[in-house]
């Protein structure tokens, strides 16, 4: 259901201009959403920031968009691979796609991001018909950077085992944290770096058939 906002006569909270007004809004989401996922309101988030919910749209447009820069906030602060790639890089190269898994595993643990997986089906009906949400929203959950550390690999056919990749870690999300499948959903993280690692190791690295 589209949140609605009204407008009092009298807004409270921080003005329109103040410069803390983004830095609020997302860490307030970011809290709102862990707890309920996508079906968190607006104006619930609104509340937790104390401003006033047209805020929010001045800055996002929609609950959708605020989503998805949570997303973008969280991959800058910690879970981006783009900014792990050359560290991933170094180390055995042999265990190169456990190391990858494990630190997808590090990032989808935190609770914001469970929420968020456990939203995966109404977030990409939502994104549906437009390709270009639908895009940044994956980018958003997997991390981001699959296609920088490639690069840093100078792996071959970059797109094609980008791809892959991408729907490597879809099925490994939507088991674990969507449908709950046992044992993977209850599985310690690192037993589940091990498992996935061989399979996402032969597209990082290996000739593609």
């Amino acid at each position: 259901m589209t949140d609605r906002v009204s407008r009092p006569h009298r807004r409270t909270g921080r003005p329109r201009g103040s410069p803390n007004n983004r830095e609020a809004i997302l860490q307030a989401a970011r809290d709102v959403f862990a707890e309920h996922g996508f079906d968190a309101s607006i104006r619930s988030i609104a509340s937790r920031a104390a401003i006033d919910p047209a805020l929010i749209y001045h800055y996002y447009g929609s609950k959708l968009e605020l989503l998805i820069g949570v997303l973008q906030a969280e991959a800058g602060d910690s879970v981006s691979i783009d900014r792990q790639a050359a560290e991933l890089a170094t180390g055995d190269p042999a265990r190169l796609g456990e190391r990858f898994v494990a630190a997808l595993m590090a990032s989808y643990e935190a609770p914001f991001m469970r929420a968020a997986m456990r939203s995966l089906p109404e977030l990409l009906a939502t994104t549906a018909d437009d390709p270009g949400t639908r895009a940044s929203l994956s980018e958003g959950l997997l991390g981001g950077g699959i296609g920088r550390l490639l690069e840093v690999l100078q792996a071959p056919d970059r797109r094609l085992r980008a791809a892959l990749i991408g729907a490597e870690i879809a099925g490994l999300v939507i088991a674990r944290f969507v449908l709950g499948v046992e044992p993977l959903a209850s599985a310690d993280p690192a037993a589940v770096a091990r498992w996935y690692g061989p399979a996402v190791q032969r597209l990082l690295t290996e000739p593609l058939a």
